[in-house]
Order: structure tokens, then C-alpha cells, then sequence
């Protein structure tokens, strides 16, 4: 019969005793496949399983992997907290058993780099050739097949796992005639990755463009990571048609005391004291009751509140929302701190009535491709209580001088002003020829037009919002253009693209010198 760890883990599963009665040592093969994954998880691999009573998450990956293999066309991504045993559940026992069973007769695990691809297939090798549970009931499965290399088995049965570091081509691979059934994106992206926005783009390219279209319309795709940033892939792939994403937080609510943790954390980093963690632990001992007062956690049995705390003080508080959180993080050396941005009331839904001042900027290019900087157009205005509200659209096309005008018909600036250094005096011109084609159509537009060459560099230039998104002073629409401006001011001045911050800093100033 089952362990007592055993029991105790199915017990917090909400397990009956008829259940366990299916993990007698002489489980039948169907008896095996008719098992919930945290059934079976418990029966063949209670070195990984039996620890620690599971996690309310760990509920929802029982749930959502029962029967995943009958559900084609599936598409999941999870952002869950480091040590939350995700890629345990996900990159190891779910493969494994697809494999063993025969439901999934190509698995293509992916990881970061291809040593930590082939690490992961290592584990799975492991207890395929030494997991007596598994060999007792699988017993053709377990066997070693023709391939059985550090980068892919094939089993007796004829299932296939194969591992492939992030870059690596996987399109076009086949196992004899069926594409990969089952593809896992396990961490595909490491810190030093997303710290670059080419190495960002290049991680998603190879995602979107060699990855998924490996698979066919039977396939189905499991994302496992965390929000290392805005633009990783796991983040990414949650966030497209078709796909489900899912986040997880570490810390589900936050203590009351805080004072008493900001305490605790200068106790856990004094420098000067030789024992600070066992200070720091004595502290929280004494203070326990009021410490813990209002604290929900993930996961209370492997992760109190306590040692999150610790973790948080030990990495620092941005890299644990990122990594802990789920909460996208900050480049590293961005000009400003992420609160900024992450304020209630940041983003707004509706204009303000009392607006006493509208202005609208154009930050224009020529170019129309995917790797073209974009178009912004600003709208700006500003409260009788001198906070600014903005919107951007943000675009790659052609018409960008008749976008502009359309845009001021329906926003009605005070003035509309283009920065016009790269547009070789096209702005004037095509500005008046489109005004006389909206007059003769009978749609005329009022509209007061002024151009700018802008000889200060750009990040001088856009430094200019710093007062206002300190002081809270600068709102922003909540719209797709709007997100995007959000995520540029973000990654200012490491992002890929500042196009909007630079027309938003344009009208800001120009605002400035018109209304004082």
C-alpha cells in the first residue's frame, strides 16, 4: 500500500480510500492509464511527489493535464514562482508518462540551451532505466529503444523525446510520419536573454516562426516559465489567439505589518552581523503572530511566508516579483523604477471632462516593415489640476501624414506639432495637400500645424517626463497604443523601440512652452 507520505499528499489531493487501492504494487497496465496525473505522479515517482502536501497550483496542473492527451490542439502557458516543481510536473512526469502510455508518439522538449534541454531528457532517461514502478508495469515502454542518445530516446513502443536548446531547428523533424504531437517550452529564455531586445526578437522569431508551425493542428503546446520580462516568450505566447496563460503568485496576500519585514530585511542584509539570517529568523520568532497576521502563500507547507521574505530580501524586490510573482520584470538599467508603472490608477479608461489643454505630436518614419521604427502620434492633454493624459497610436504605414490629420479631426488639438528631421520638407506639403483634399470633399479640418527640428539627442529629450511619472502627474490611456507606449517607457532606454516616449516627450515640451 501506499506510503504515509503517499497518503497524505492524496489526502490533500481530496483523494478517496478506493483510489489508492489503484496503487497496490500490482497495478495493471490499463489500471495505470486510468490514474489522474497526481495519481500516477504519486505511484511512479514518489522521489519527486512525496515530499510536501501539494500546492493549490499543483491542483490545477492535476486538472488541466487529465485527459490533456485526448483534447487536441491544445495551447497553455503557465507563469508560476522558481520552485514551484512546474517543470517537474510538466517537463518531466507528463512526457513521461505520454511516452510510456503511447498517447503522444512525439514529445520535443525545449529549454534555454541545448545542455539544459538534454539535462531535462536526462532525468526522464534516468527513470526509464532504472524505475523499477515503471519497469513493473511498462514493461516494453521502459526498454531502450534504436535512439537512445543525451538528445533523444525512442522507446520499445516507438515514442519519441527529444530535447532542443532555444535556436535550434525543430521544424521539418518527424518522427517517421507524425509531426511532434506534444511540444513543451520549459524556461526557453535565460536572464542574459532578455536582457537584449535582438536576443528577445530572436527567441520569438525562432518560437513563432520554426516552433510552432512544427506542429500541426493536433498538436498540442505546453509554455512553463517565469515573467523575466514583458517580451519572453512564455509571457508572450499566453498572450496570443488561440492560447490560454495562466500566472501564479508566490505570495497570493501580502503581510499587514510591513514595518515589521522592512525590519526583518535589515536584519537579513546587515552586513556587519556575521549571523544575520539567525537574527533575522530570532526577530520574526518573537514577532511571529503579527508577521504573519493577513499573509497567504502559494504553497505554506515547502514556502511560509518566512522564507519568501528571506528569498525577497536575498534577490531583491524587482527580480522577485519577475521571479516569484509573475510580474514582468525591469531591464536591467531602465530609467525608471517600475512603481511608476504599476500605480492603480496609471492607466485610465475614459478622457477627462476638465481637460483645459490639447495638444497632439507626430514622431514620423518612412518605414512600413516589422523591423521599421514606428509612427507615433501623441494625444496629450492636460487636467485643471495639471495632471497629463496620453494616448499613442503607433503604427508602420504609408499614409502617416493623412493618419495625423484624421487623428486632430477627432481630438481637435490646440496644435498639432511634427519633429520633421528625417522627412527631407515632405511634412508642410503633403499636410497642406491633404487639408485642400479634406476641404474640397467637404470634410475640412481646422487645424494649426507646426514643424520642429530637434537638435538635443533623444534620451535628453525624453527625460523631460521625469517629474511627471514621479510625481504620478502622467496618465495613460488604456488602449493597445497606449499599452505599447507604457512597455516603451518601461524599457527606456534599453527597449527596442522609443518612437513613443519620443513624440510623448515632443508634445510634453512643446505644452510647456505654449501654456506658460
Amino acid at each position: 500500500m501506499p506510503s504515509s507520505l503517499d497518503s497524505a499528499l492524496f489526502a490533500a489531493l481530496g483523494l478517496r480510500a478506493k483510489d489508492l487501492a489503484l496503487l497496490e504494487p500490482d497495478l495493471e497496465r490499463w489500471d495505470a492509464s486510468a490514474l489522474t496525473p497526481a495519481q500516477w505522479n504519486a505511484r511512479f515517482l514518489p522521489h519527486y511527489f512525496g515530499t510536501y502536501p501539494p500546492a493549490l497550483l499543483h491542483r490545477d496542473f492535476d486538472a488541466a493535464l487529465h485527459n490533456l492527451h485526448l483534447a487536441r490542439g491544445t495551447k497553455r502557458s503557465i507563469i508560476a514562482p522558481r520552485g514551484a516543481a512546474k517543470s517537474t510536473w510538466k517537463t518531466l512526469a507528463y512526457p513521461l508518462r505520454c511516452a510510456l502510455e503511447g498517447w503522444e508518439p512525439y514529445v520535443a522538449i525545449l529549454s534555454d540551451c541545448s545542455t539544459q534541454a538534454n539535462n531535462q531528457l536526462r532525468h526522464i532517461r534516468l527513470e526509464l532505466e532504472t524505475n523499477q514502478r515503471l519497469a513493473s508495469v511498462y514493461r516494453t515502454a521502459c526498454a531502450p529503444g534504436a535512439e537512445w542518445n543525451e538528445s533523444k530516446l525512442r522507446l520499445k513502443n516507438g515514442a519519441v523525446i527529444e530535447a532542443f536548446g532555444t535556436g535550434k531547428k525543430i521544424r521539418g523533424h518527424r518522427n517517421r510520419s507524425a509531426r511532434p504531437s506534444l511540444i513543451i517550452f520549459d524556461d526557453v529564455q535565460s536572464n542574459a536573454d532578455i536582457r537584449s531586445a535582438e536576443l528577445r526578437q530572436h527567441a520569438w522569431d525562432w518560437a513563432t516562426r520554426d516552433v510552432l508551425p512544427a506542429g500541426d493542428e493536433r498538436t498540442n503546446y505546453l509554455a512553463v516559465g517565469s515573467a523575466l520580462h514583458r517580451e519572453s516568450v512564455a509571457v508572450r505566447l499566453g498572450q496570443l489567439a488561440g492560447w490560454t496563460g495562466r500566472t501564479y503568485r508566490a505570495v497570493l496576500s501580502w503581510p499587514e505589518r510591513a514595518d515589521l519585514w522592512d525590519e526583518f530585511e535589515r536584519h537579513a542584509t546587515n552586513l556587519a552581523d556575521a549571523n544575520k539570517l539567525e537574527t533575522a529568523r530570532a526577530f520574526y520568532e518573537r514577532n511571529k503572530a503579527e508577521m504573519d497576521r493577513g499573509a497567504e502563500v502559494y504553497w505554506p507547507d515547502r514556502f511560509p511566508i518566512v522564507e519568501l521574505m528571506l528569498k525577497r530580501a536575498e534577490v531583491g524586490a524587482t527580480a522577485f516579483e519577475s521571479e516569484y510573482q509573475g510580474v514582468p520584470g525591469v531591464p536591467e538599467g531602465a530609467e525608471w523604477p517600475a512603481e511608476y508603472f504599476d500605480r492603480t490608477d496609471f492607466f485610465f479608461d475614459s478622457w477627462p471632462a476638465d481637460l483645459v489643454f490639447k495638444i497632439q505630436s507626430l514622431d514620423p518614419s518612412k518605414g512600413t516593415s516589422e523591423k521599421s521604427d514606428y509612427q507615433a502620434h501623441v494625444l496629450l492633454g492636460l487636467s485643471q489640476f495639471g495632471t497629463l493624459f496620453a494616448d499613442c497610436e503607433l503604427r508602420r504605414e504609408s499614409g502617416w501624414v493623412e493618419r495625423a490629420i484624421d487623428i486632430a479631426a477627432a481630438w481637435r488639438p490646440e496644435e498639432l506639432i511634427a519633429e520633421v528631421n528625417n522627412t527631407m520638407g515632405l511634412f508642410t506639403p503633403a499636410a497642406e495637400q491633404v487639408l485642400r483634399e479634406r476641404h474640397a470633399q467637404g470634410r475640412p479640418v481646422a487645424l494649426k500645424y507646426t514643424e520642429t527640428i530637434v537638435s538635443r539627442p533623444k534620451p535628453v529629450r525624453i527625460r523631460a517626463l521625469n517629474d511627471y511619472l514621479r510625481r504620478g502627474q502622467l496618465r495613460v490611456k488604456n488602449t493597445p497604443g497606449g499599452r505599447l507606449l507604457a512597455e516603451q517607457l518601461r524599457d527606456f532606454p534599453h527597449g527596442a523601440h522609443d518612437d513613443g516616449p519620443d513624440a510623448l516627450a515632443t508634445a510634453v515640451l512643446r505644452m510647456q512652452e505654449l501654456v506658460t
